[in-house]
C-alpha cells in the first residue's frame, strides 16, 4: 500500500511538473514572439503560485514521501561515524569532569542541595541537559515519518502545525547526524544550566533563610526556569527558519525552502545556545578561547567558525536553519531575556514591597534568572552603570549581528550559481 501510494504521488507530481514546463516554454515562445518580455514575467508569476501550492499539498499528504527516519547509519569504520563517536566521548568526559568538581566546590561551600554546579544527585549531567539529550536519544530509536515530524514552514504557516517548531529538532536522520548534534549542544546547554543553578541558589541565600538553595524547591524552580528557556530558543530558532522562508518567497521569488524542505536536527538550538553563552561571558569567561580542528579560536566568535567549518564539511545543511539558531541566540540574549526579566522583575518588586521592603530578585528568562540585583550605592552611580551597560549590549549586539550578516553575505556569493531543485531533499540542522 506504501509503495502504491507513493508511486502514485510520484506520477502526480511529474504530471504537475511537466505541465508547468509546458506551459511556461509555451508562455515563453509566445511571449518572445510578440515582443511582450514583460508579459512573460506576469504570466509565470500568476502561475507558479498555484502549482506550487499544489504541489505542496500533494507532497505533504498521505500521497507524501513514505521516508521512515532514522536512515541506515553507515558502518563503525566509517570516518563519520568515528570521528563523531569520538568527538561525543570527548564532550561526555569533560562534562563529567567539569560535573564533579563543580560538585565538590558546591560541598565546600556548603551549597546543599541538589549540586548547583554539577548533575545533582550524581546524575553525568544536569537535569534539563540530560532530558533533552535521552529525548533526542529515545527519538532516534524509535523510528517516525519523517513528513510528520520535520520542519516544514509550508505545514507550520499554512496547515497551522506549530508544534512541528519544537519536535523536528528531537529528529535526527542517521548516527553521526544524531552524535554531532549532541556534542555540539551539550557543552554549552549544561554550562548555561549549571550557571543557572548556581544563581537561583544565591538569590535564595540571599533573600533570606537560605531556603532557595536545597530540598525540593531548589532543584525543581531552575530546572524548570532553565527548561522554559530551552524551549523559548527553540521555538525562536524554528520560527526564524519559517520567518526566512516566507522571506525568500516573497522577496527574492524562491518558494523551494517555504513548499519543499523539510529540516531536522538540533544545531539550530545548539548555535542558539552557544552564541547565548559566549554572549553572556558566563561558560567560559571574557577573553575565553574553544579549540576547533587543533586550533584556537576566540570563544566570542567560535560560532562563525563552527558555521564555516560546518556548511564546508557538510554543504547539505541547512544554513538558514543555523543562521536562525544565531540570531535566536542574539534576540534572546539582547531582547527576549531583558523584556521577560523587566515584566517578572516588576511584579517581584511590588510582591516585595507589600511584604515589607525584601531585596528585589528578577526572574525571568536567559541565565540570570533568579540573580539577586544589589542596591546602587546612589542614583547617579546606577544611572551611569546602566548607561555603560546599554551601551555594551549594543556594541555586542550589533557585532554579533554584523558577523551574521557577513556569513549571509558570503554564503550567498558562494551559492549564487549553484542550481536548486524545486523539490529539495530533507536538510540537516
Amino acid at each position: 500500500m506504501t509503495s502504491t501510494a507513493s508511486s502514485v504521488r510520484d506520477h502526480l507530481e511529474s504530471l504537475a511538473s511537466d505541465a508547468y514546463s509546458a506551459v511556461s516554454d509555451a508562455a515563453q515562445r509566445v511571449a518572445s514572439s510578440l515582443g511582450l518580455q514583460g508579459h512573460q514575467t506576469v504570466l509565470e508569476r500568476k502561475l507558479r503560485p498555484p502549482i506550487d501550492r499544489g504541489m505542496a499539498q500533494l507532497r505533504w499528504s498521505s500521497f507524501g514521501t513514505a521516508a521512515v527516519v532514522p536512515f541506515p547509519s553507515p558502518p563503525l569504520e566509517d570516518p563519520r561515524m568515528l570521528l563523531t563517536m569520538l568527538g561525543l566521548a570527548r564532550v561526555l568526559w569533560e562534562e563529567a569532569e567539569a560535573g564533579t568538581s563543580a560538585a565538590q566546590g558546591a560541598a565546600a561551600g556548603g551549597a546543599g542541595g541538589l549540586g548547583a554546579g554539577g548533575g545533582g544527585g550524581g546524575l553525568p549531567l544536569p537535569p534539563v541537559t540530560l532530558a533533552l539529550t535521552a529525548a533526542a536519544v529515545w527519538r532516534f530509536l524509535n523510528p517516525v515519518m519523517l513528513r510528520e515530524w520535520c520542519l516544514s514552514p509550508y505545514c507550520v504557516v499554512e496547515r497551522r502545525e506549530v508544534g512541528r517548531l519544537w519536535r523536528s529538532g528531537l529528529v535526527h536522520l542517521d548516527a553521526p547526524h544524531l552524535l554531532s548534534n549532541l556534542a555540539a549542544l551539550i557543552p554549552d546547554c549544561a554550562a548555561l544550566e549549571r550557571q543557572h543553578q548556581r544563581q537561583h541558589q544565591q538569590a535564595g541565600a540571599r533573600g533570606g533563610g537560605g531556603g532557595g538553595g536545597g530540598g525540593v524547591e531548589g532543584a525543581l524552580l531552575p530546572a524548570a526556569a532553565f527548561a522554559a528557556d530551552v524551549a523559548v530558543l527553540a521555538g525562536l530558532s524554528s520560527g526564524l527558519f519559517v520567518v526566512w522562508a516566507v522571506a525568500e518567497r516573497q522577496l527574492l521569488r524562491r518558494p523551494g525552502t517555504y513548499y519543499a524542505v523539510g529540516a531536522v536536527g538540533l544545531s539550530s538550538l545548539a548555535f542558539a545556545l552557544q552564541v547565548e553563552a559566549v554572549v553572556r561571558g558566563e561558560a567560559r569567561g571574557p577573553g575565553a578561547r574553544v579549540w576547533l580542528l587543533g586550533l584556537p579560536v576566540p570563544a566570542a566568535h567560535a560560532w562563525l567558525a563552527q558555521l564555516a567549518l560546518t556548511h564546508v564539511t557538510a554543504p547539505d545543511a541547512s544554513f538558514a536553519g543555523h543562521v536562525a539558531g544565531v540570531l535566536a541566540g542574539v534576540a534572546h540574549v539582547y531582547l527576549v531575556g531583558p523584556v521577560l526579566r523587566w515584566i517578572f522583575g516588576r511584579g517581584r518588586r511590588r510582591t516585595a514591597a507589600g511584604a515589607g521592603g525584601a531585596q528585589p530578585r528578577f526572574y525571568g528568562s536567559g541565565t540570570t534568572s533568579g540573580r539577586p540585583v544589589a542596591p546602587q550605592a546612589g542614583g547617579a552611580a546606577g544611572g551611569g552603570g546602566g548607561g555603560s551597560g546599554v551601551g555594551r549590549a549594543l556594541r555586542g549586539a550589533l557585532t554579533q549581528l554584523g558577523l551574521t550578516a557577513l556569513a549571509v553575505v558570503v554564503y550567498a556569493a558562494a551559492t549564487a550559481r549553484r542550481q536548486r531543485q524545486p523539490m529539495s531533499t530533507w536538510q540537516l540542522r
